[in-house]
Parts: structure tokens; sequence; C-alpha cells
């Protein structure tokens, strides 16, 4: 609906053709001008071409054994069907624990009669923390100066602002860090580690940080083996960090 939105407040309709793909294009350097082909015939000649396909723009179909003979049905994220698929009762496997993963594994989990997780390396997954827009609060909060905080989002590092420490972590004790790691966790998002400015850079905060989430997983995991296979050996911010609600919990299901 949000893009709906921007679509029609600036009248953008007008420069997309719906419906159709780009199905070759070639440029020709004495003209200095692309030819672009269409699924529906329509042949163009820009000057530019942005190919913003993007490297997961296709579902990668997994390299497994009997893949192409596989019964049951498969589906991946990123075509997810429209029907709103029931997993009651049956036996599922979910390939991957990226971002995508960890916020499926739960909910499926929570359907199944029997979920298997196929992972080559855990993830760090902060909650997400997820709930209803509430307009209400919103406008409590920052209806007085909605200006300031358009202001704020809009000049920010990131194009949203965060909550981000000017500390380094080795200024304060670990009674401290831990306090300030557990109250971003119960507040859930991505910027847990916005604590302290030296968590990207400096290789002993980093790990600090990912102590805290290994306590975090054994707090939360009943099995301490299985716990172990849900910590992470990698630096923080080697792989993107995912949110999810209910991951870790999860993995205490029956």
């Amino acid at each position: 609906s949000y893009l709906r939105h921007v679509a029609d407040r600036f009248d953008l309709r007008k420069s997309f053709e719906f419906n159709t793909k780009v199905t070759a294009a070639s440029f020709d350097p004495e003209a200095r001008r692309w030819s672009v082909s269409t699924s529906t015939g329509k042949m163009l000649s820009p000057r530019f071409v942005v190919f913003a396909t993007g490297m997961i723009s296709e579902p990668l179909k997994p390299s497994i054994p009997g893949y192409d003979i596989f019964k049951g049905r498969l589906m991946f994220t990123s075509t997810w069907p429209e029907d709103s698929p029931s997993f009651g009762g049956r036996r599922v496997g979910v390939v991957g624990t990226a971002s995508s993963g960890v916020q499926v594994i739960p909910k499926i989990a929570a359907q199944a009669a029997h979920l298997s997780v196929f992972m080559r390396s855990p993830p760090y997954v902060v909650p997400a923390r997820n709930a209803p827009f509430d307009e209400e609060a919103f406008e409590k909060k920052h209806g007085q100066d909605l200006p300031s905080f358009v202001s704020k989002h809009r000049d920010s590092f990131l194009g949203a602002w965060a909550d981000v420490g000017e500390k380094a972590t080795f200024d304060v004790t670990q009674e401290e860090r831990d306090a300030e790691y557990e109250r971003r966790w119960k507040e859930g998002g991505v910027f847990i580690t916005g604590g302290y400015a030296d968590v990207m850079f400096n290789e002993k905060a980093n790990k600090n940080v990912q102590e805290f989430f290994h306590k975090k997983t054994h707090e939360l995991v009943n099995d301490p083996e299985v716990a172990k296979k849900l910590c992470p050996t990698n630096p923080l911010f080697c792989k993107r960090l995912t949110t999810a609600d209910n991951w870790y919990e999860t993995f205490n299901l029956p």
C-alpha cells in the first residue's frame, strides 16, 4: 500500500510498463544507444539502461540429489504463494537460515507435524518485536514535532535514524555493557549493536557482543547441544544481521 501511495502521489505509474519483462538488451556502440526487447513485443531504444535486477532476482534452486523428482510441494520465500499454504500435519524441510528463513521457520514450526532445518552456518538473530502500528502512540510521541522527526531520519547516515552510542565498548564496565545489550535486546531490532561506536571496527569489542549473543542463545534454548549449534563462530557483521520473533524458542519445540 505504501508503494501504491508513492506511485500515486508522485504520478509515477505513467513511467512503468506493467506485466512486461525485458527479454534482451544489447548496446550499439556506433549509435551509442541500447536496443531493448520486451515480452510484449515492444522495442525500446534508450540512451541509458539501469539493470536493477540484483543478485537474488531469481530463486536459486538447491543442488540436492532427487530435487527434480521430489513429489511434495516446493516453495521459495521470494515467490511465496498467495494461497497462504497450511503446514498442519505435514513434514516440512526449510533450506537456509538467512533473513527470510529465520522469519518463516518459527511460523512453520508452529503448524507442522515435523520440521527439519538445514543450516550451513548459524546466523545472528535479534528479536524483531513486531507489533501492529499504534497510530495514537506515534502521534503522542512524535506529532508535536513531526518535521524534526522526519529531518532526523532524512539526515542520518543510513537514511533511518538509530539510537547509536558514541562511547567505545571498553569505556564502561562489563556490567554496564550487559545492561545496555539487554535493554536493546528487549527493544528488538538490528541496532542491538549500536550501543557502542567501535563494534564494527574493534575486534575485541565485536567479540564482546558475540559473547552476549552466545549467552542469550544458551538462556533461551533448553538443549545445550542445540544451543551450541545455534551460536555463530564468525564475527558480527561478516554476514547480515537478521531479525525474527521466536527464533530461539522454536528449537525448544518437541
